[in-house]
């Protein structure tokens, strides 16, 4: 091929790299966060982001984490709904990093829509909420105070 027939090509790519890459638009309002890095979570129960409530991290499951475990004591103190959130015989969907604390989400099996719970708790172990969904209604505990009920369902992941 001659130099010649190439000069149309070599130009056309000179064009194509000397021009700027598109103006990158700002997401739309409301959504800022997600145009924001994200740091790593800090805290002794970040470990436990990917993982179930039974899965153990160096040998200890957050379930049988004595942060985890007072934190849901304190949040809630009736013992139908801690109950299940520990129960083991239940479905469990991985924990996941929510406005920066942990969301835990399980069900009962074969009955995720009539009675779920979600455990929201900051990855110091300082702070929980709990949402208890049965019998068609939300219930949420925290800081030991009486149940409140809220519309809808518990989060999920």
């Amino acid at each position: 091929m001659k130099l010649i027939q190439l000069l149309p090509f070599v130009a056309t790519l000179a064009l194509v790299a000397c021009q700027e890459a598109p103006e990158k638009k700002a997401p739309p309002a409301g959504n800022q966060a997600a145009a924001q890095p994200t740091e790593p979570a800090q805290g002794p129960l970040a470990v436990y982001e990917g993982k179930t409530i039974f899965d153990p991290v160096g040998g200890e499951s957050f379930a049988d984490n004595d942060l985890a475990s007072a934190a849901v004591t304190v949040a809630v103190r009736n013992e139908e709904p801690r109950a299940w959130v520990f129960r083991r015989n239940t479905e469990q969907r991985p924990i996941t990093l929510r406005d920066g604390r942990l969301l835990a989400h399980g069900c009962e099996r074969g009955n995720c829509g009539g009675r779920n719970w979600t455990i929201l708790i900051d990855t110091f172990g300082a702070v929980a909420e709990i949402c208890y969904h049965a019998g068609g209604r939300s219930r949420w505990w925290g800081g030991g105070r009486a149940a409140a009920e809220r519309p809808g369902p518990c989060p999920t992941p």
